[in-house]
């Protein structure tokens, strides 16, 4: 029995526990038939009751372009790859289509640009891209293209213009001397993590500066002459189909100085929606990113930021680690959610914060859950339905869905984070890894996309079922949330539209009840062990690591 707590109104909060903690249980009876990575019981016959999504889920997707799916048999992933399954990621309910850059590069990540108005070979073509993004809007899919304006390949025809002409003196109305960071001296006591490497052109000596790779020249964000650029860029690609940007290492445009980013932010997004008005942006802020004030002020600008205070690498605050994985506090999750949508001055329709557990930069959130023992993959779900039933737009990473995995293991093997997503045996468009991938075999996921998809109780399906439910409830993305419940059952009471909702997750290894309002029915549930979660009056049973989501009667 736990302490009684006044929620929803004037109801008291209890728990009721039976059975054991260390895995599955339920006074329901259930046959046995085990799961993945689970010790857990369900019903041989349990399924999701799946409906089809198509967009309106508020669901975001990141593709790692050369590791999704192949077209033409070289191994890597292309676009039109990516086309030939969109009927997959159209059963996921995937609104806003992601894909890491897709311009000429020298490296396997392509975020050293050499061409913004080209398609990398691997990739495809320029028309592919017009293709994919006319079919993804069909389907009711937005791509959102990955856009780095903070640095460019030095084997760039940009950066070896703007050299010589720095080289040169050149300083004409066609000058592009000031497009990058160039210095004849080194600047004394540079702040940390700025980087400087020299330079011989046309006689002259010099530096550049690169902070994050010596390939990787630092545009010069000050320059009108790079801003009407960068504009042109973006006005570009909305021409050929794309409906926003995901901006990348947004925290590093002005070293040290979140206003003079959040400046520039303001005056992307400005060009961005002189073009499309209804244009989907969004900052990659890292640094600082777990201080809520600082997201928050990219909603002021015009832009989103993603919440990376919830995501793997902040194991304190992140939402597997307080509902799954250590279950420190279920609390603890519903006060981030809460404090993050509040410092956004959310308001219905206007601005929403983006979850997510990991990206192409982090490990594999499925890894992050490898110290669990038992019902390892319900729990995970568990997290999952933590960040998909919240406000906002939640971003999937590619494969998290058939809990594929990756470790990195230095600086050298960031590819073990990016993974090739399997399809299954016989797939045409398996890829192979990227190059510099060390990430053992028998590590990797067994699950298979194309086999799981037909099944009515795996990962996907569980995705499938809560990107429905967004769908249905809208809820879910735009209502204002406040916490509820207790460290055990967290939730939320959510407003919307002048009614109130309530969503309630389970995170123990038991069916557990909580006392609610009397008025109160249950609109959806998610059946993550397949058993069903039961309200009688005003005492709610939540089948373990399940999830439901109530309405007035």
């Amino acid at each position: 029995m736990k302490a009684k707590t006044f929620i929803l109104g004037c109801s008291l909060l209890f728990l009721v526990s039976c059975g054991g903690r260390g895995e599955v249980s339920s006074s329901s009876s259930s046959s046995s038939s085990s799961s993945s990575s689970s010790s857990a019981e369900r019903p041989e016959s349990w399924n999701y009751d799946i409906k089809e999504v198509n967009g309106d889920s508020g669901i975001g997707y990141e593709i790692f372009v050369q590791s999704f799916a192949d077209s033409n048999g070289d191994g890597k992933g292309d676009l039109k790859g990516i086309e030939n399954k969109l009927d997959y990621l159209s059963s996921l309910g995937v609104q806003y289509l992601w894909l890491t850059p897709i311009h000429p590069s020298s490296t396997y990540h392509h975020y050293d640009v050499i061409d913004y108005y080209e398609v990398s070979e691997d990739f495809g073509t320029v028309e592919d891209f017009v293709s994919l993004a006319s079919k993804a809007k069909e389907k009711g899919m937005e791509i959102v293209l990955d856009m780095v304006f903070n640095h460019a390949s030095t084997s760039s025809d940009y950066f070896y213009e703007a050299a010589t002409d720095y080289a040169k003196g050149n300083t004409g109305e066609d000058s592009k001397a000031d497009w990058f960071m160039f210095f004849d001296e080194l600047p004394s006591n540079p702040e940390e993590g700025r980087n400087f490497k020299s330079i011989s052109r046309e006689g002259k000596d010099f530096f550049y500066e690169c902070d994050f790779d010596s390939a990787m020249a630092d545009w010069n964000l000050s320059s009108e002459s790079v801003y009407a650029l960068q504009s042109d860029i973006m006005k570009f690609w909305f021409e050929k189909g794309a409906s926003g940007f995901r901006f990348d290492g947004a925290s590093f445009w002005f070293k040290g100085d979140y206003r003079a980013n959040l400046n520039y932010c303001e005056k992307l997004s400005t060009a961005a929606r002189s073009v499309k008005e209804d244009a989907y942006l969004i900052a990659e802020y890292w640094e600082g990113g777990t201080d809520r004030s600082i997201i928050a002020g990219f909603g002021n600008k015009g832009m989103k930021a993603f919440n990376f205070t919830t995501s793997i690498d902040y194991t304190p605050t992140s939402i597997l680690h307080n509902l799954a994985v250590y279950k420190s506090s279920g609390s603890a999750f519903t006060k981030q959610v809460t404090l993050l949508q509040g410092a956004l001055n959310k308001k219905e329709n206007v601005e929403e914060p983006v979850f997510f557990l990991s990206n192409h930069d982090q490990d594999r959130a499925y890894n992050y859950t490898s110290l669990l023992t038992t019902d390892r993959e319900y729990k995970y779900r568990l997290g999952v339905s933590g960040y998909m039933l919240a406000p906002g737009t939640p971003f999937m990473y590619y494969g998290e869905e058939i809990l594929t995995t990756g470790l990195r293991g230095g600086a050298s093997t960031d590819a073990n984070r990016r993974l090739a997503f399997n399809w299954g045996s016989g797939d045409e468009a398996n890829c192979k890894d990227p190059v510099g991938s060390t990430y053992p075999s028998s590590s990797k996921t067994s699950h298979e996309a194309n086999v799981d998809l037909k099944s009515t109780y795996s990962t996907i399906a569980h995705y499938r079922k809560l990107a429905q439910i967004r769908k249905e409830y809208p809820f879910i993305r735009y209502g204002v949330y406040s916490a509820s419940g207790n460290d055990d059952m967290p939730g939320f009471e959510i407003e919307y539209q002048g009614n109130k909702y309530y969503v309630y997750h389970n995170t123990l290894a038991e069916t557990s009840t909580l006392e609610v309002a009397s008025s109160l029915k249950i609109l959806d549930q998610v059946k993550t062990v397949g058993l069903e979660s039961t309200i009688e009056g005003t005492s709610l049973s939540i089948a373990p690591y399940s999830s439901v989501i109530l309405g007035a009667q």
